[in-house]
């Protein structure tokens, strides 16, 4: 944090409200549907606030109090882009989890849903019986009890040939890097194709970047031991091309988060200007 650690970030928050706007903009969509202040930008930073002042026991909340506030953020950061200050909750949110975690113990759902770029790697190698699988009935019940999946969702489905496989390798030097994020390679590889054909017919010759997962899901899930090592594995494969002035193009909002705010966060040192550079948008 460059505003002096989460505490300092917390108290950016000047209790302004403009966080329970309810017209337009998005922040806060979770505070948008229910009208309840706790699930608003402000909310959240008041009870983060009373949490590090010891003062949960005093207003009855409690630490399962903290977590049910913060469940709801559903880490689009629209607070940090619309809040005057730029009150950041999903970072707030993944430090509070990464805490909570360690006292509580890490449960079966963040260590499920935090490494989903896994379970993609196997259920597109085996498509589409994997489909059959994760589609059956007793399997949607088990997801709904141990990970919190709603049995009657359509799930996504793995795809056998993933973007890795069908993007088309053109010789020499790209002019730009596509980055492969995890959802386009393994359940919709037909969007990476789009944007590579669209990108050829404007003139810029494109490759895949030799890019790892960029541990948003980790990130997400409070899971930051895990994410400091994908930031760090990311953007030592990314270096190379962002020093060489290559344009990094993403296809997933979230994946660009992670490389352009949550890596250089997470990292220190060499690492940290590394993923700086990486982050830095090309001419």
């Amino acid at each position: 944090y460059d505003t002096g650690g989460v505490a300092g970030g917390i108290e950016m928050c000047s209790g302004l409200g403009a966080c329970r706007k309810t017209l337009e903009g998005t922040m806060c969509p979770s505070y948008m549907a229910t009208r309840d202040e706790q699930h608003s930008t402000r909310g959240r930073a008041n009870v983060l606030r009373l949490t590090i002042a010891g003062k949960l026991g005093e207003s009855g909340l409690g630490d399962k109090g903290v977590y049910e506030s913060l469940d709801l953020c559903l880490e689009c950061r629209a607070c940090k882009a619309e809040c005057p200050v730029g009150v950041d909750v999903a970072r707030f949110k993944s430090e509070f989890l990464a805490d909570y975690w360690q006292r509580h113990g890490t449960s079966f759902e963040a260590r499920a849903l935090g490494n989903v770029s896994t379970l993609a790697k196997w259920g597109s190698r085996f498509a589409p019986l994997s489909n059959w699988i994760a589609g059956s009935g007793p399997v949607r019940s088990l997801n709904e009890k141990l990970i919190g999946v709603d049995r009657r969702r359509q799930l996504p489905q793995f795809k056998r040939k993933t973007l890795r496989s069908l993007a088309p390798v053109e010789p020499g030097q790209p002019d730009a890097l596509l980055f492969n994020d995890t959802f386009t390679n393994h359940y919709d590889p037909e969007i990476g194709l789009a944007a590579i054909r669209l990108m050829k017919r404007a003139g810029v010759r494109t490759a895949l970047a030799a890019n790892h997962c960029c541990g948003r899901r980790q990130i997400s899930k409070g899971l930051l031991g895990t994410a400091h090592q994908k930031a760090e594995r990311k953007t030592e494969a990314l270096y190379e091309g962002a020093a060489a002035g290559r344009p990094l193009v993403f296809c997933e909002p979230s994946c660009l988060s992670a490389v352009r705010e949550d890596a250089p966060a997470l990292l220190r040192g060499e690492s940290r200007r590394k993923a700086e550079k990486v982050a830095a948008p090309k001419a």
